[in-house]
C-alpha cells in the first residue's frame, strides 16, 4: 500500500512537465547520480564481481525531483535488477532531503530517507555527499556520489 501511495504521489507532479515556458527548456532538466555504493567490485579466492548503478532525476520543479535508480550484479554477484523510485526536495539552494522506495525484491525492503548537501563543481557536476536511513534495516548509511546534470 505504501508503494501505491508513493507512486501516485509521484505521477501527479509528472502529469505537469509538458506544461513548461520555453525559457525553462534551457535550464538542466535531467540529473544523473549514483554513490560509492552503487560501484562495487569484489575479488577474493575463487570469486570475483562487483555492482553496477545510477539513477536518473526529472526537475519537477525548482525545489522538486523525481525519478528512478537501477543497480545490477556482474561476474559472482550476478543478480536481477534492483529498482527503486527516488524524490529529492531542496530544502535551501543546496541542502536536500531525499526519499526512496524500493519497486523490485532485489532493492530491499523498507523506505530510505536521506539528507544531503550538493557542492556545485562546475556547471554541470555535483559532488553529494550525505546521510541515510533505512526503515527496515534500521541503519544509518553515509553516503558520497556524484551527479551530472543534462
Amino acid at each position: 500500500m505504501k508503494k501505491l501511495i508513493f507512486i501516485l504521489m509521484l505521477m501527479l507532479p509528472l502529469s505537469t512537465i509538458f506544461a513548461q515556458d520555453e525559457d525553462e527548456s534551457k535550464d538542466y532538466n535531467w540529473t544523473l547520480f549514483t554513490d560509492a555504493s552503487k560501484f562495487i567490485y569484489e575479488s577474493g579466492d575463487g570469486y570475483s564481481g562487483g555492482a553496477l548503478g545510477i539513477g536518473a532525476l526529472y526537475n519537477i520543479s525548482e525545489k522538486f525531483q523525481a525519478g528512478a535508480s537501477l543497480v545490477t550484479g556482474f561476474g559472482d554477484l550476478e543478480r536481477d535488477a534492483a529498482i527503486s523510485i527516488s524524490a529529492r526536495f531542496f530544502v535551501s539552494n543546496n541542502i536536500y532531503l531525499l526519499a526512496s522506495l524500493p519497486v523490485t525484491e532485489e532493492a530491499g525492503e523498507g523506505f530510505d530517507i536521506g539528507l544531503g548537501n550538493r557542492f556545485k563543481l562546475g556547471d554541470r557536476v555535483e559532488f553529494l555527499p550525505g546521510l541515510s536511513y533505512n526503515t527496515d534495516e534500521k541503519g544509518i548509511t553515509i553516503t558520497t556520489g556524484f551527479a551530472v546534470k543534462l
